[in-house]
Order: structure tokens, then C-alpha cells, then sequence
């Protein structure tokens, strides 16, 4: 999150915290080590190892190549958060998630179920890799939103209408090797018709429910609680 905010690489419109640099992948892991503990045992090659396994945005910017203090050296051109400003991240960053859980466990304290659903789209991911991202998905909705059931939609469009996905079963195989799901989305919908308390929906993103701002506007108008 913290190089995600500090290194954009498009343009973020704010001239007063942001200035476009060309930027070494050795400024990057400087500007880290210091703030992050585990980091610090690792190498600026370990660290670009790090970025690249977890998809940070930097690491998909192309390099330029240029001569500086006598040797060749590779750069991306990013834009690049001032330094009076990183602290602020950190603080946001590392208060978020307890600020967030706390609100989630006072939910639970008032009576609501929390409930979790993460969707994949129709692509062309195979079965291992597809199962393995929606596994992550799914621990990041019970670990850090504390979610009491998870449902999962293994390959539907962000636009289709939340009511008629997963009617047919291609895809239950994969669901059952999924780790720590309570079904998929007619299994969610299911639960929702016949709870009898409130029910609080987390999704990890806006995308991760639907994209079709009519169906989720038909959904909550249908399921008051």
C-alpha cells in the first residue's frame, strides 16, 4: 500500500504532493528499508522479487536506460509522493485495519451476520490459478474483515445480474476445493432470504459485487435487511 501511494504511475493530478521523477529501483528499496523491519534483511534484488510477486505498480513500468556517475543505469518515470508527506501514509496505513475491524466487531456486537462474496470473471485462468486467487480473496475477506460466512461466484461477469448467477453447476468442483467457503451465490442469496437478523455484505472491491449499478440497487431494495 505505502509504495502503491507513494510511486503512481499515472498521473494523480495533485502538483502539491506529487512530482513526476525518473526514479531507480535502489531509491525505491532505500525509501523502504527504513520504515519496514522485515525489508530490511533483504536485498535490493530480493525486494525487486518481492514488488514483482505481488504485482506492486512500479514494477510494470517500462525502464529507460541511461548513463549516470559513469555506470548504465535503469530508470522509471513515476510520480513520486514528497518526502514531508510519506509519515501521513504510514500512520493512515497502519491505523486503517484496526479502525476497520473495530468497526466490523461492533456490527457483530449489535447482531449482525457478517458475510463475505468474492467473484472471479469469465477468462482464461486456469483451474489451479483461478482457485488460487479466489483462496486469497477469500482469507483476506475472513482475516482482515472478519467475515462469519464467505460466498464465492467462481467465474461470472461483473455485470451479470446477481440472481442468476451460478444457476447451472460447472463449477462446483472447483468451489469444494476451495478453502473455507460456505457456497456460492445462490447459496448467499439463500442465506439472505431466510436470515432473520441483519446482514452486513463485504466485498473487497466494488467490482467484486457487480458492475450494474441497476441490479444492486434491485438487490438491496428486494433484501431490506
Amino acid at each position: 500500500m505505502f509504495l502503491n501511494e507513494v510511486y503512481k504511475t499515472t498521473d494523480p493530478k495533485n502538483e502539491a504532493l506529487y512530482s513526476m521523477q525518473e526514479i531507480e529501483t535502489k531509491e525505491v528499496y532505500e525509501s523502504v528499508i527504513s520504515k519496514a523491519e522485515f525489508m530490511s534483511k533483504k536485498s535490493e534484488i530480493g525486494f525487486a522479487s518481492w514488488c514483482s510477486k505481488r504485482k506492486v505498480n512500479f514494477i510494470g513500468m517500462p525502464h529507460t536506460r541511461k548513463r549516470r556517475r559513469g555506470l548504465n543505469l535503469r530508470f522509471r518515470t513515476l510520480y513520486v509522493m514528497k518526502h514531508e508527506f510519506r509519515e501521513n501514509i504510514i500512520k493512515s496505513i497502519t491505523t486503517a485495519i484496526p479502525h476497520y475491524q473495530n468497526h466490523i466487531s461492533s456490527l457483530k456486537k449489535q447482531g449482525y451476520s457478517i458475510i463475505g462474496y468474492a467473484r472471479k470473471s469469465v477468462g482464461f485462468n486456469n483451474d489451479n490459478n483461478r482457485k488460487s486467487l479466489l483462496n486469497g480473496m477469500v482469507q483476506c475477506l475472513k482475516e482482515r474483515s472478519l467475515c462469519d460466512k464467505v460466498f464465492v461466484s467462481c467465474s461470472c461477469s461483473a455485470g451479470d445480474e446477481l440472481t442468476s448467477r451460478d444457476m447451472n453447476a460447472n463449477t462446483v468442483g472447483l468451489l469444494n476445493e476451495l478453502i473455507g467457503v460456505d457456497g456460492d451465490t445462490q447459496s448467499m442469496l439463500s442465506y439472505i432470504n431466510s436470515s432473520e437478523i441483519d446482514i452486513c455484505l463485504v466485498v473487497i472491491d466494488f467490482a467484486g459485487l457487480s458492475t450494474n449499478k441497476n441490479d444492486i440497487h434491485r438487490f438491496f431494495s428486494i433484501h431490506k435487511n
